[in-house]
């Protein structure tokens, strides 16, 4: 019994925290085709002392495609930990755990699907709130069970979880084509969506400098910049991007 409620717990934090990462990335994913992008979410998107801290989470495909990585002397990218064999490491710095894909589905997309690999330090993004408060009811009479000769159990707990440095994060993508191979983009991309300068002031600066990334815009700012200046060179690409 105990075995069955600790597994039962532990799915539905998993559920809360996956939902919530999911919210604070919503629009702001940054597709990943190579070792060049990322790095680049390491070394720009990342503020440099939450990448000092920085993880790897992603699912089992995500985790195959990163394990199948090598670089240009054809040596895996990920290597294991020297401190724990069991572990694997990217860059040599990053320690990348994988999850199932029931936990962390991959998202399906026309052609093929893309797998989700979250960069970053979740434990500076989200906090839990835990009252670490279990509560238990049985029951021979509820609902149909006298009927049908049945004991049911309800087990509550008491937990939130909530954001907190929504920048701490970023929600890379790669995709990956039905046959398996990386995909190539090829047919004519639709319309971008034209954003107000509003819309894109609600966003942190993490989340504007990768929705540029994701559009293809040449952002000259980093995380590191004002909002201000981040926010003005978004503008400044999106018009340069419509005036093409």
């Amino acid at each position: 019994m105990k075995k069955w409620i600790a597994k039962k717990a532990k799915a539905t934090r998993n559920f809360m925290i996956i939902a919530k990462v999911h919210e604070i990335t919503k629009d702001a994913e940054v597709p990943v085709e190579g070792l060049d992008d990322l790095k680049r979410i390491f070394n720009i998107l990342l503020d440099p002392a939450i990448a000092l801290s920085a993880r790897v989470v992603t699912n089992q495909d995500g985790y195959n495609w990163l394990d199948t990585l090598k670089d240009e002397d054809g040596k895996y990218i990920m290597q294991p930990d020297p401190t724990k064999p069991m572990s694997t490491l990217l860059f040599g710095k990053y320690p990348v755990k994988k999850v199932s894909n029931k936990t962390l589905p991959s998202k399906a997309v026309e052609g093929g699907y893309k797998v989700p690999i979250i960069c970053g330090d979740l434990k500076e993004a989200i906090t839990i709130f835990d009252r670490e408060t279990l509560t238990i009811d049985i029951s021979k009479v509820a609902g149909e069970l006298w009927k049908t000769d049945q004991t049911g159990i309800k087990v509550r707990e008491r937990l939130d979880i909530q954001s907190v440095d929504e920048e701490a994060i970023v929600m890379a993508e790669h995709l990956i084509t039905s046959s398996g191979a990386a995909a190539v983009v090829s047919a004519e991309p639709d319309e971008p969506k034209v954003y107000t300068q509003a819309e894109i002031e609600k966003l942190s600066r993490e989340k504007i400098i990768a929705l540029g990334t994701q559009l293809g815009y040449t952002m000259t700012t980093t995380a590191a910049d004002e909002k201000a200046a981040v926010v003005a060179d978004f503008m400044a690409q999106q018009e340069s991007a419509q005036s093409k």
